[in-house]
């Protein structure tokens, strides 16, 4: 029988996750980088995303590039820099490191969730299975939901 949290621990976790939440997402709405680059919409999963974090939960982020007419809204210059300042957020207010030095700090192209050959089989279901959220350009992920499922 898989191990079920009680409603008061439920409780404490999405109360923690929000709280948390909302810091980053006032400090990422900061990132003079990300509010030049409107097709870039920063998600984030796990934990997190499900609102069950606790203290101990790393984030889990991942950007969707809505743009339909270019591979990458941004180049590789700049995504180290955008990169680097989530880094240094993270760092700053006392989440652990991100999983595997930032592995999943990757762009997504929308576009490629037309063709399952290109996209991770995973990634689909990070949406409705994992739980997530968008604390960036919210209005976007109504949008693109669909399209990805």
């Amino acid at each position: 029988m898989p191990y079920k949290l009680q409603n008061s621990t439920l409780s404490a976790r999405r109360d923690l996750s929000e709280k948390r939440l909302a810091e980053f997402s006032a400090r990422v709405a900061d990132i003079d980088l990300l509010r030049r680059t409107p097709d870039l919409t920063v998600y984030v999963t796990g934990s997190y995303g499900r609102l069950e974090a606790h203290s101990r939960s790393d984030l889990d982020l991942f950007f969707i590039d809505a743009s339909p007419d270019r591979e990458s809204p941004v180049d590789r210059q700049t995504k180290t820099l955008i990169d680097a300042a989530l880094i240094g957020i993270v760092n700053e207010l006392g989440f652990p490191p991100f999983s595997n030095e930032g592995q999943y700090l990757e762009i997504i192209a929308l576009t490629r969730f037309s063709s399952s050959s290109e996209v991770p089989p995973t990634t689909p279901r990070i949406f409705s299975q994992r739980g997530s959220c968008c604390f960036l350009k919210a209005g976007q992920f109504r949008t693109m939901r669909p399209t990805i499922e």
